[in-house]
């Protein structure tokens, strides 16, 4: 069905090939890794263990971040995109840098009532060369991320085969680091599901596919109130 949708990547009038035609461009030159600072040498082998540090942010910041993005037009995920982005920045000693993200991957109507994952994941490149203003950098990150959006459909696995990244055991291709935002990560309440009552109970996996994992989502209490950020940071042990 996707292929039907969306056409050859080889046939140069297809709908995928004009994505992957932005996609070339937009990542052309992208560092092959995210120098971050680490405590002991990167492994030439990601050994996929890992760990997890709980988050919680307050429900002032959360309204603090909300009041940020109606300010700029942007949305709330964007203005901590651009705060990650900005700490990777500095962090890494690089003006070049990428995020990934995932998208549900339900843009048709026919997908928005099935059980599956559709799930995709898109790359956010942001250059910090001339050290931006916040108003810039949240612009820029803007401005990446609707594009971005506008060109979800090519398959991540598609897209590193066509831009050939340098393949490594030691890290995962185009990025490392990757920002999962829930909108409405639920409300602080436990929740139901028709007679029965729910509530998500975490899970220490012990296992990292990426350097850091991002995974934040907003609370909102049964009338609609912010009542907090809630998620985690997974990260790499070796």
């Amino acid at each position: 069905w996707q292929r039907a949708q969306l056409g050859d990547p080889d046939d140069a009038d297809s709908p995928i090939a004009a994505q992957l035609a932005y996609w070339e461009e937009t990542l052309a030159g992208l560092p092959e890794r995210l120098e971050l600072p680490t405590d002991r040498p990167y492994p030439a082998e990601a050994d996929q263990r890992g760990a997890s540090v709980p988050v919680e942010w307050s429900a002032q910041l959360q309204r603090d971040l909300a009041r940020l993005a109606r300010e700029h037009n942007t949305t709330t995920f964007m203005v901590v995109a651009a705060g990650l982005l900005g700490l990777l920045s500095r962090v890494s000693n690089s003006t070049d840098v990428a995020i990934g993200f995932p998208v549900a991957g339900r843009e048709e109507a026919a997908l928005e009532k099935l059980i599956g994952l559709f799930v995709n994941t898109l790359v956010l490149r942001v250059n910090t060369s001339d050290n931006p203003p916040v108003r810039e950098l949240l612009r820029r990150v803007r401005q990446q991320t609707l594009a971005a959006f506008e060109h979800q459909d090519v398959p991540f696995e598609v897209l590193v085969e066509r831009l050939n990244p340098t393949r490594s055991m030691s890290h995962h291709p185009l990025v490392q680091v990757v920002l999962a935002w829930q909108d409405a990560a639920g409300s602080a309440a436990t929740g139901t599901l028709g007679d029965v009552r729910i509530s998500p109970m975490p899970v220490e996996l012990g296992s990292a596919r990426m350097d850091l994992t991002f995974s934040l989502g907003e609370r909102l209490s049964e009338s609609g109130v912010p009542v907090g950020i809630c998620g985690a940071v997974e990260y790499r042990t070796d």
